[in-house]
């Protein structure tokens, strides 16, 4: 009986010739990633224990991401402590305002996800690493064993696979495709899982579609996602990076909890409604309703095919005076090429206002919205109050072009514009 990925990857990390769901091992990362709202804490606390070496500070890497820049003299100081902690314990990837992005962005974009790395992180959204073939678990609470020790104890995990077969219609991207297929699955076989996508729907995503794909599993309830690497994820990586990695794919026999076939071309545009991610529902079906404020962002929307996919919809078009729309790219990087491309001149134009990179309004901690508000947004959750008050809001999650058209229209719309995934 063969291996999944995943689990070929945990054997290596743990120093075991194979490993199997259900087995309790000690995996010591390839990296462990922090971000702003977490990683003065943990380094203050492991200092003050008397750690004064972290395991090994050139696999940790640290992110300026949720309140960029500064928003009060609190958050100044709690960046700087950030700067201080990265100089103390010569911390080896560290990426202030002024080179900034989404941290799981940034680690795909930055060549720290590489096909066959296994990656640990405090955030919960780190799967998008998955996209190039690297294993990143969210393993909140343990972080700061990593930090010190180089491991802590993990539960292999099964693994679905979800096989997406089909040509996609017009306005529907990797956002529907997920979302619409992890709600077929459902919470109870997604749970403790690793997804892992494949067909010939994947096959010909680009990797920020796979991102996406890998992003939103974590609404399910999956410990991960996973597309298995191929030559396309192996390319970009080595366009991005001279480091080294080892692929690890799916074995053909290997075993899987459970397999699950989607039908993408009956597929029509979908969304998310209140209040909660796995209320998908068809954009048709909530058309008309009135929304206030639109977002284009965070780490299940804000890359460089969705800021396409937004000015396809936005090109010649003012947003409706009754909306306001944000855009925030989800690193400096893809702001420039956004830039290049004459992206950022068709938002400007529109009426968008567009933001730094970064998590940005994903959690209401900029642009948050009002009481009796309504929102349609690419971010990543929409129980009450994620995006401000939990007053009589509602939050809608699609993908880019639909909250584009909706944000042009004044009230939920179908996306029009065609282009590709």
């Amino acid at each position: 009986m063969g291996a999944t990925a995943s689990e070929k990857i945990l054997a290596r990390v743990s120093g075991q010739k194979s490993v199997k769901p259900g087995d309790i091992v000690y995996p010591e990362p390839d990296y462990i990633i922090m971000h702003d709202l977490h990683a003065h804490i943990f380094l203050r606390e492991l200092w003050d224990m008397g750690l004064k070496e972290l395991w090994k500070p050139e696999r940790v890497v640290v992110a300026i991401d949720h309140r960029v820049p500064a928003h009060n003299v609190k958050t100044a100081g709690i960046h700087q402590e950030i700067r201080d902690w990265v100089e103390k314990y010569k911390i080896g990837h560290f990426y202030d305002i002024n080179d900034t992005g989404i941290t799981h962005m940034l680690q795909v974009e930055r060549g720290i996800a590489r096909p066959g790395n296994f990656i640990v992180a405090k955030d919960v959204h780190c799967t998008n690493a998955g996209a190039v073939g690297s294993l990143a678990f969210p393993l909140v609470y343990d972080i700061p064993a990593f930090l010190a020790l180089g491991s802590a104890w993990v539960r292999v995990p099964e693994t679905v696979r979800i096989n997406l077969n089909g040509k996609a219609r017009p306005g529907v991207f990797a956002r529907d495709v997920v979302q619409a297929s992890l709600a077929q699955l459902g919470y109870e076989d997604a749970d403790y899982r690793v997804i892992e996508f494949g067909g010939d729907y994947v096959d010909q995503l680009s990797i920020d579609g796979r991102q996406i794909l890998c992003n939103v599993v974590i609404e399910s309830g999956a410990k991960s996602g996973f597309t298995n690497p191929d030559q396309k994820a192996i390319d970009y990586t080595k366009s991005v990076t001279g480091e080294p990695f080892e692929p690890a794919v799916s074995d053909p026999d290997c075993e899987y909890a459970l397999t699950l076939e989607f039908d993408v071309a009956a597929l029509e545009p979908q969304l998310a409604a209140p209040p909660s991610p796995d209320n998908i529902v068809s954009v048709a079906s909530v058309a008309g309703k009135s929304v206030n404020q639109a977002f284009v962002g965070a780490c299940s929307g804000g890359t460089l095919q969705d800021l396409r996919h937004a000015a396809a919809e936005l090109k010649d078009h003012r947003v409706s005076p009754n909306v306001r729309l944000l855009i925030a790219p989800s690193t400096q990087r893809v702001l420039n090429l956004a830039a290049q491309e004459g992206l950022v001149d068709i938002f400007t134009q529109a009426g968008a206002t567009v933001l730094p990179p970064g998590c940005s309004a994903c959690a209401g901690s900029v642009a948050p919205i009002a009481d009796g508000e309504r929102c349609i947004s690419t971010s990543t959750r929409n129980e009450p109050g994620r995006m401000g008050s939990n007053v009589d809001t509602e939050v809608y999650l699609a993908n880019a072009a639909t909250v584009a058209a909706s944000a042009v229209a004044g009230e939920i719309a179908v996306p029009t514009a065609e282009v590709p995934e």
